[in-house]
């Protein structure tokens, strides 16, 4: 984050703040109908000073996945609900594997002399400076690392990890197999990161955030550092976990005490040790390892050149020794309340946060959870104000995300064919912020329009923006983070902005992916050249963090509060649903050009025919132009509740209708068949995932007795069983895209 940017938000005077923002609110609109007139009292209500007594009860201590300081959060959460006046608070629980560090017996990295004695070791443990509790340590570990010990002399610098990077490394003739591998955070998903390794016959991983992605020097070439800045000291250390599926001993099935629980040989577990440091630690290692220097733009920003190894200076080697407890059997909570609708009360608006965090959740959760509560609490003064929702809106603060999206994934296993058919939108607030620059969306096509309509009533938490005269939210997100790849204006600037994909790294994953719900998520990011959160998932990431370097006086909180809000009413009070499906058509049109110009020539050197699959596309961009035609037809304000209902049923029935009972091929927990998370970076999709898997690089197959992980190369010389499988998915691909567009029918056939 620009530090002119902090510097000039903590100078504002909080009075104009108040004057501005006030203002705006209740000049948003001139219209004087009962839907504006709400909108303005919703938006009224969501406070600054609210959010901000409720995000310093949230991050008092560390409230990892399952702990003490968990149970008091999401104690607190149903605590807030109760005194805000909601009746039917419910709390579900599930028994679930998370992975914790043995505190007794910690994990450690350390360099070994050739006569066996220790030469160096890394710290095992941070502590945050602002900490009241100075005997509160937080110890260091990714979560779900095999526990082993490997020692070796080999140890390779692989930059990010990413696929790229390997085939990078392929003319170095550098072995990878049973090396220590030390790579960067960033890019993508952690545990993509240790897959990746896995498949080349890696013995273990170190992972670490560098000062050029953390704490990259300032104008004068100096570098400041938390509590005085966002930026990362060189102790700080990410955590996190390395698997994003759900409980390891129920794949597909509720994790209650009853259920058949798979043997922990089964389990879908790393193989091998995986450790994080911080970069003060990891310039130790890196400052040893001899061989190559590392291309330039691997050089990152510690004061030495990175060579790629693998040898060490003196002979000296790496020793990892990981000791968690992947098998630790918690009980995780969600806690749920609802607002219930007056005239569809089984159609539900879901909006969901996770209440659990590594350290103290400063930014990831609990600033979203505090907005969360602000926006439970604004909706029942719209309540007492006479507002009735027509659908019922459910309000969830999940548990377990963060040791692999446990509370979401179990309650939609545990009611998924209802939640399925009944939910009409997944409303998604993981984090308010990584940076302050832009307003950023993730969703799928036929959401965007709702979340631009939503964009330009919430006022603008820019305030040198609004001085410019982009009063509104949306305003500085077209201008700043514009879709270049839609319609322009005249002068050729973009006109809508750019909204991003949706991957695995939160609690939309299994509504989306598995129930095929409508979901989005939300956050404001930086400029594409400054670090996005460097203080992510460590024990920096405070309450000091949120309030006094990244959001002074909680504009951006409420903002995003705002935003939540405003569509969780939008969907529950809108006789049709907001839902543009005309865009996902076209969306799906423009997808398979792109796929079938990037694959033509190997599907026809494979001999497979994708005729059929090309008027599926056709039929259902068709089927969503008809249904978007005739129901701009339709009188909204007159409509019979049936006839709205049928209109809205067909809307949710074309998603459904894009799910395979039996998942993706290789990854049968993932059933969305259109789209699905990139096998190489779980936090964005692909889209026709099913042909992808089978036409872009990859290098083993994995079976275990729950799932089949069979991948392929462009160079497979089995190119007939390769051949084999691309029709399958051709054919599954057209069947459902063919059913998808008779969803948008209301006769059988």
């Amino acid at each position: 984050m620009r530090s002119s940017l902090v510097i000039t938000i903590c100078a504002s005077i909080t009075a104009m703040v108040v004057i501005i923002v006030v203002t705006m609110v209740v000049t948003l609109s001139t219209d004087t109908g009962g839907p504006v007139n709400y909108h303005r009292l919703l938006l009224h209500s969501i406070d600054n000073t609210s959010i901000n007594h409720f995000l310093r009860n949230l991050t008092q201590k560390p409230h990892p996945s399952g702990s003490e300081g968990d149970k008091e959060v999401w104690g607190y959460v149903e605590e807030v609900w109760r005194q805000q006046g909601y009746d039917n608070v419910r709390r579900e629980s599930y028994q679930v594997v998370i992975s914790t560090l043995n505190s007794t017996n910690p994990n450690k990295v350390s360099t070994v002399r050739t006569n066996g004695t220790t030469n160096w070791s890394a710290t095992t443990w941070q502590t945050s400076p602002d900490n009241n509790n100075t005997n509160t340590f937080i110890y260091n570990y990714n979560g779900f690392s095999a526990t082993d010990t490997v020692q070796r002399s080999s140890v390779v610098y692989v930059n990010y990890g990413l696929e790229e990077d390997y085939e990078e490394l392929k003319d170095t003739k550098i072995n990878l197999s049973d090396s220590i591998l030390i790579m960067r955070y960033g890019q993508n998903f952690r545990g993509d990161k240790v897959r990746s390794a896995e498949r080349r016959g890696a013995a273990a991983v170190l992972l670490y955030s560098d000062p050029a992605d953390v704490a990259p020097p300032t104008n004068n070439n100096t570098t400041t550092t938390y509590p005085d800045s966002v930026y990362a000291p060189p102790d700080a250390v990410q955590l996190g976990a390395l698997r994003l599926q759900g409980d390891l001993r129920t794949p597909g099935y509720p994790a209650f005490e009853w259920a058949y629980h798979l043997a922990e040989s089964e389990w879908d577990l790393p193989t091998i040790p995986v450790h994080p440091l911080s970069y003060q630690d990891a310039s130790h290692i890196l400052s040893l390892m001899k061989g190559a220097e590392a291309p330039p733009h691997w050089q990152g920003g510690l004061d030495l050149v990175y060579h790629l190894g693998p040898g060490l200076a003196d002979g000296e080697e790496v020793r990892i020794e990981t000791n968690n407890i992947n098998n630790d059997i918690t009980t995780l909570t969600n806690v749920m309340t609802m607002i219930e609708g007056s005239q569809e009360p089984d159609r539900y608006v879901v909006l969901g946060n996770h209440h659990d965090a590594w350290t103290y959740g400063g930014v990831d959760p609990s600033g979203a959870t505090a907005a969360l509560l602000e926006v439970s609490r604004a909706l029942v003064s719209l309540y007492n104000n006479g507002w009735r929702p027509l659908r019922t809106v459910v309000l969830c603060a999940w548990g377990g995300e963060e040791q692999g999206i446990l509370g979401s994934t179990e309650f939609t296993e545990h009611l998924g064919a209802v939640l399925g058919d009944r939910t009409v939108v997944y409303l998604n607030l993981d984090m308010i912020m990584s940076g302050t620059y832009s307003f950023d969306a993730k969703g799928v096509p036929h959401l965007h329009d709702a979340i631009f309509s939503a964009a330009k009533l919430v006022p603008n938490p820019d305030l040198a923006e609004v001085e410019a005269g982009n009063t509104t939210l949306y305003d500085t997100w077209v201008l700043r983070r514009p879709d270049n790849l839609q319609e322009t204006d005249v002068e050729g600037a973009a006109t809508t902005p750019l909204v991003g994909t949706l991957g695995t790294g939160s609690d939309f994953r299994p509504f989306f992916f598995n129930l095929g719900v409508p979901s989005l998520d939300m956050v404001f990011v930086p400029e594409q050249s400054e670090p996005s959160l460097p203080l992510y998932h460590t024990a920096y990431e405070t309450y000091h963090l949120a309030t006094t370097l990244m959001d002074p006086h909680l504009l951006y909180h409420q903002a995003a509060a705002r935003m939540w809000a405003v569509l969780a009413y939008e969907f529950s009070s809108q006789t049709i649903l907001p839902l543009n499906l005309q865009a996902f058509g076209s969306f799906l049109q423009a997808e398979w050009d792109r796929f079938f110009k990037e694959f033509r020539v190997e599907l026809s050197r494979l001999q497979v025919t994708t005729d059929h699959l090309k008027e599926a596309v056709s039929k259902l961009r068709t089927a969503t132009n008809t249904f978007h035609d005739n129901l701009q037809s339709v009188n909204t304000d007159d409509i019979q509740p049936l006839v709205a209902r049928r209109y809205n049923d067909a809307m949710m029935l074309m998603d459904r209708c894009l799910l395979s009972p039996k998942g993706l091929q290789g990854r049968p927990l993932i059933n969305h068949v259109v789209l699905a998370p990139k096998w190489s970076n779980e936090y964005v999709w692909e889209v026709f995932p099913g042909l992808r898997d089978l036409l872009q690089p990859t290098t083993t197959t994995t079976t275990t007795t729950t799932t089949t992980t069979t991948t392929f190369t462009n160079s497979d010389p089995d190119d007939t069983r390769k051949a084999d499988q691309l029709r399958q998915q051709v054919a599954i691909l057209t069947h459902h895209l063919n059913m998808s567009a008779a969803a948008l029918t209301f006769t059988p056939w």
